[in-house]
């Protein structure tokens, strides 16, 4: 079936079931039943084309204007094509709220949202003031109650029209839950716009001291400095044999493979010397040994 095919289905599918959503509740504002074919015809092309996030993405954009179960469904299996997790999210959590419409399909995403939630974490934010409180997530505006992230560092604010504040920064990791209660306060409005997180240089929060090295660089030397021992053993014994098997007066060729041997044993002694030096410095001055960030997000349970 060719893609304007399918998005005229989806056209027929969406007005034969707009009665039933009519009757069980009164729409805000009219369904644009064109934009969402076209959508929806737009996901299918770009599924052909392998290109799976932007296929999920407009699947989301067509369910938006006209919520279709096919849609929905296109966008949870184009997401997990992409690996795109937050999409997967976004998606089955749309489907399991139809569940009284749709249960197959709850049913589906209730797996898929499990398998997504393994590799994003899942924050609960609310807002603790008498004012109306608004928060903003990495520099965007997010509902009050269950969002989800990326793992890796992250900044919400919570603010009052009153200009009062509170802003937290911290870090998760996947198929975590975090719970964040935020106070906006008037000593919050004097705190400074927390600064970008750059991917290619480590915040303020994960900094410790001047020892950026994890301690899988010290380990690292140290597996290289035992294999450069074990070798420069070897080759002392292997001079140490050789020069047994040697006649009181060696050939020219003799005394040359000697050399050699010996020249061999120096440069792996030097090597080892050096190596081992480096990674007792590194060790010493460069690695961080477990220090944790200061502003850390705890687990559920757990409120700031």
């Amino acid at each position: 079936m060719s893609s304007h095919a399918r998005a005229l289905c989806f056209l027929v599918a969406s007005l034969a079931s707009a009665p039933a959503r009519a009757q069980q509740s009164q729409p805000t504002a009219p369904a644009d039943v064109s934009g969402a074919a076209a959508a929806f015809d737009e996901g299918v092309k770009s599924f052909q084309r392998a290109d799976y996030g932007a296929a999920a993405r407009a699947f989301l954009r067509a369910d938006e204007l006209v919520p279709s179960a096919d849609a929905l469904s296109n966008a949870i299996a184009a997401g997990r094509r992409a690996n795109d997790h937050l999409l997967v999210v976004t998606a089955s959590r749309r489907a399991i709220a139809r569940e009284a419409e749709h249960p197959e399909l709850a049913a589906n995403a209730r797996e898929a949202l499990v398998q997504a939630e393994r590799h994003v974490s899942r924050l609960e934010l609310s807002c603790k003031s008498k004012a109306p409180c608004s928060l903003v997530l990495d520099g965007s505006a997010v509902p009050a109650g269950t969002t989800y992230v990326l793992a890796g560092l992250h900044v919400v604010v919570a603010s009052t029209e009153r200009g009062e504040r509170s802003e937290r920064k911290f870090e998760t990791v996947p198929g975590s839950t975090y719970s964040m209660v935020l106070e906006p306060s008037a000593e919050g409005r004097k705190a400074p716009p927390a600064p970008p997180v750059v991917a290619a240089a480590p915040s303020p929060e994960r900094a410790v001291g001047d020892k950026p090295l994890p301690k899988a660089v010290f380990w690292s030397g140290v597996g290289v400095s035992a294999a450069l021992t074990g070798l420069t053993i070897w080759s002392g014994l292997d001079v140490v044999n050789q020069r047994d098997e040697l006649p009181p007066r060696p050939s020219a060729e003799q005394a040359s493979d000697d050399g050699a041997r010996i020249r061999r044993t120096d440069v792996l002694l030097i090597g080892t010397v050096v190596v081992a030096a480096l990674t007792t410095y590194t060790g010493l001055a460069l690695v961080d040994w477990g220090s944790q960030p200061a502003s850390a997000a705890r687990p559920l349970g757990f409120s700031f």
